[in-house]
């Protein structure tokens, strides 16, 4: 996962949420992710417990931690430290 690109945050606001804003939100961020340099591969995001169907229905897929550069893994280590229930999904992103 060298060349990855890091979705810190997502949010919906909860009267808005159940209307796909969240998926379209996830669409735009991946289509976006293009406008990088070619030599990104993943899109990488910690997901909350309650989101993991969203971020599986566009794609994402559960990771393995051992494989995050090293700056994430500090980054993944300290949500773990302060017990969020989060869960590492990556997206592969097309290739050129």
């Amino acid at each position: 996962m060298e060349h990855s690109l890091w979705l810190r945050s997502l949010f919906v606001s909860p009267p808005h949420r159940r209307q796909g804003l969240g998926q379209a939100l996830l669409c735009q961020v991946m289509q976006e992710t293009s406008r990088f340099e070619s030599s990104l591969t993943q899109l990488v995001a910690f997901v909350p417990t309650p989101y993991q169907g969203l971020y599986q229905s566009v794609g994402f897929h559960p990771a393995d931690e051992s494989k995050l550069p090293a700056p994430l893994q500090k980054r993944w280590q300290q949500a773990v430290d302060h017990a969020k229930p989060w869960h590492l999904y990556v997206y592969n992103l097309p290739t050129p």
